[in-house]
């Protein structure tokens, strides 16, 4: 399956041609569920696709709005299974693909990785069949490359197809600039996880890494082989993940969501800061009306961590650029990612906020100087009556 062609592109809409370097080796080596056209490709694919997300809703998606793990899903399952007469076995393999937490129900995570802050959605990322991949340097599983690779982009149009059906959930099915965002940025990192680059690396992604290393052996050589594969497959990973939307909509279907955005290869931590900043941009006025309702002084804690964020994402763009030496039209600091994605992004003003030095945090400062006067007053007023009543109760009682 070496030689993907994307055709012309037309209103974000694109047509593909693709054939196999050995279309019928690899018809002789076709996996249990999949059936193949006479060019090697799976026949019918999108149709498959649409059949494996539908079948696995209901029981089989668990809520996970809670949970300790990033993940929420458990870690070990044994499965033994057979493979054109070859049995294998992964220990540790994701069950199913969950139901998304909402946007911003949980925070940037800072801790796991010091360098880098990992957003919720890329720790929900749907897994599940790169995970089940089998890991050829341990097992029999047949030898042939061109099987190998085939096997391994069937797998990943599936698992970009229930990704994109799940964040179509998450946004209630609206098909909007959000939906199509969170489109380009999963399929990002999907794009990071094939070419070795992904910087999450924990839990699950280490399953793959070790999966996709047995696929194409590791060094200098097999990076610049999983990118050149990546940028093959990319745009038919793409129009997995947007399979839902178009069965969903059917004849009123538009191209909202614009491939040549969408495939446009770009550091992880750029679209990353992109995302970060969206999220920014979406809390804060929630925050500010917090403080201006309730006095609310939890916009101190939530803007320090939200400073925190930003010193480790940006320190993360300076050192991937300066050591990758990307040369991006128009992006030379971090400030000017948030430029182009955030509608009139003032600088200025977000350092002001960024660093409490805006109107938001002066009337934070303002409450707390009149919560300490009003705590002033409580305590004055409350000694001044335990006085009052000391002196009552001291006073001598008169005998009759």
């Amino acid at each position: 399956d070496g030689g993907d062609k994307t055709g012309e592109e037309k209103d974000g809409e694109h047509k593909t041609d693709s054939k196999t370097d050995n279309g019928k080796g690899a018809n002789n080596l076709v996996m249990l569920d999949y059936e193949t056209s006479s060019n090697g490709q799976p026949a019918g694919t999108l149709d498959n696709v649409l059949e494996f997300v539908t079948g696995h809703e209901g029981n089989s998606r668990k809520n996970s709005s809670n949970g300790g793990n990033p993940y929420d899903i458990d870690h070990k399952k044994t499965i033994s299974s057979a493979i054109i007469n070859h049995a294998f076995l992964q220990n540790t393999v994701m069950k199913n693909c969950n139901y998304k937490r909402k946007r911003r129900e949980r925070d940037w995570d800072c801790n796991t990785k010091k360098d880098v802050c990992i957003p919720d959605r890329r720790y929900q990322l749907c897994m599940k069949e790169l995970t089940n991949l089998v890991n050829n340097t341990d097992t029999n599983f047949h030898s042939d490359i061109t099987f190998r690779k085939l096997y391994l982009k069937r797998k990943l149009i599936y698992d970009a197809a229930v990704e994109g059906d799940l964040l179509l959930k998450l946004n209630n099915y609206r098909y909007n600039k959000d939906f199509c965002k969170d489109i380009r940025w999963s399929l990002g990192d999907f794009g990071d996880i094939i070419m070795g680059t992904d910087m999450e690396g924990i839990g699950y992604s280490k399953v793959v890494e070790n999966n996709l290393r047995s696929i194409f052996g590791t060094g200098e050589k097999a990076q610049q082989h999983r990118k050149q594969r990546w940028n093959e497959s990319k745009a038919q990973i793409w129009t997995a993940m947007m399979y839902s939307v178009k069965k969903r909509l059917k004849g009123n279907f538009i191209w909202i969501c614009k491939i040549n955005v969408a495939v446009n290869i770009e550091p992880q931590i750029y679209r990353w800061i992109r995302e970060w900043g969206r999220d920014y941009v979406k809390e804060l006025p929630t925050e500010v009306q917090k403080l201006k309702e309730k006095c609310d002084g939890k916009i101190n804690q939530w803007i320090t961590r939200k400073k925190n964020q930003w010193d480790v994402l940006s320190n993360k763009f300076i050192s991937v650029k300066n050591a990758e030496k990307v040369q991006t039209a128009g992006i030379v600091t971090p400030y000017d990612i948030l430029k182009q994605e955030l509608d009139e992004f003032n600088e200025v003003a977000f350092e002001n906020e960024i660093n409490k030095r805006d109107g938001a945090y002066i009337e934070l400062c303002v409450c707390s100087v009149e919560e300490a006067k009003k705590n002033t007053q409580e305590v004055v007023t409350n000694v001044d009556n335990a006085a009052k009543s000391q002196a009552t109760n001291s006073n001598p009682i008169s005998q009759p």
